[in-house]
């Protein structure tokens, strides 16, 4: 599926669980999704990315995104700095066995509400603006922090799991959701904590 859209075209993934599979891989014009009209994402829908190349995933909404390429070991851009990437739901890297890396180094800013980190996969951080987390955090693969800043902005009752120190150490990270509560279910190492808002408890 190209996905090139002229500036009256919408694709509508509505709200019945459609799971959008793209299998393409590029960069420089020869993205998989490129959209001049309009996406919408619904309320239940996922965007699939599996491409075996490196690939540039562009400034969009998104409800639930996946990066899980059937084989290699390719880098994901996410986001071309043009504007933010937003993920509604849940943000999946790999699939618990390929290798991939996800880099979000490339955007302004990323709103994302659920990050999950699989086995054997990769994400690196925003070193240029905030990576904002509305949701949990799960790491069973690496996190490279790249020097960034990720801000925790939830005001509901969220966990923080998986590996979080060492080489997936969190970085410099900050809580600033009002009423937010995160529990950790591991050690966490950062460079440095800022509550601005919420509580942080041990597990």
């Amino acid at each position: 599926i190209n996905g090139t859209g002229g500036s009256a075209d919408t694709l509508d993934l509505a709200s019945s669980g459609y799971t959008l599979t793209l299998t393409g891989s590029g960069m420089g014009g020869s993205e998989p999704l490129q959209n001049a009209g309009t996406l919408t994402e619904g309320t239940n829908s996922t965007v699939k990315f599996v491409g075996t190349s490196n690939t540039l995933i562009m400034d969009e909404t998104f409800h639930n995104l996946t990066v899980a390429p059937a084989s290699g070991s390719p880098t994901y851009t996410m986001g071309n700095g043009s504007s933010n990437l937003v993920v509604n739901a849940s943000m999946t890297v790999g699939d618990g066995s390929n290798v991939v890396i996800a880099d979000f180094g490339a955007d302004e800013t990323q709103t994302i509400h659920d990050m999950f980190i699989l086995a054997n996969a990769t994400a690196k951080g925003n070193p240029v603006a905030s990576m904002n987390i509305s949701g949990s955090w799960s790491n069973n693969g690496t996190y490279d922090d790249a020097g960034g800043f990720t801000d925790f902005i939830s005001t509901s009752t969220e966990t923080l799991s998986g590996t979080m120190t060492g080489s997936s150490e969190m970085g410099s990270i900050q809580f600033s959701g009002s009423g937010g509560q995160w529990t950790t279910t591991a050690n966490m190492e950062a460079q440095g904590i800022s509550m601005a808002a919420g509580t942080l408890l041990g597990s």
